[in-house]
């Protein structure tokens, strides 16, 4: 199995770059040039007891999801990456720009 991996991914060496960029942290991927992050928040269920869950960028994120190290989930808000992303907003993480989704 190891090497039908290997042997696929020497095949077509696209895929082998795009889960190269995997194992890298934003701020490698931010100095290679990739684009920056946007979040987009369309929801929070903030509870007192149990996990709390915030839907970024369309999936529900449970509070500790490993793949969102540094979020804090709030009744009004979220703390992502720093920024602080309301539900209706998209913020790029970078500069910190807002749109609110229902502007044009």
């Amino acid at each position: 199995m190891r090497y039908a991996m290997l042997f696929c991914l020497m095949i077509f060496p696209d895929i082998a770059q795009a889960l190269g960029t995997l194992f890298y942290s934003p701020d490698e991927r931010k100095a290679q040039g990739k684009a920056t992050e946007v979040y987009r928040v369309e929801g929070i269920v903030k509870r007192s007891a149990g996990r709390s869950v915030a839907w970024i960028n369309g999936r529900p994120v449970p509070e500790n999801d490993p793949g969102f190290p540094r979020l804090n989930i709030y009744k009004d808000h979220v703390l992502l990456d720093g920024v602080i992303i309301r539900p209706g907003e998209s913020k790029e993480v970078q500069t910190g720009e807002s749109k609110r989704q229902d502007q044009p």
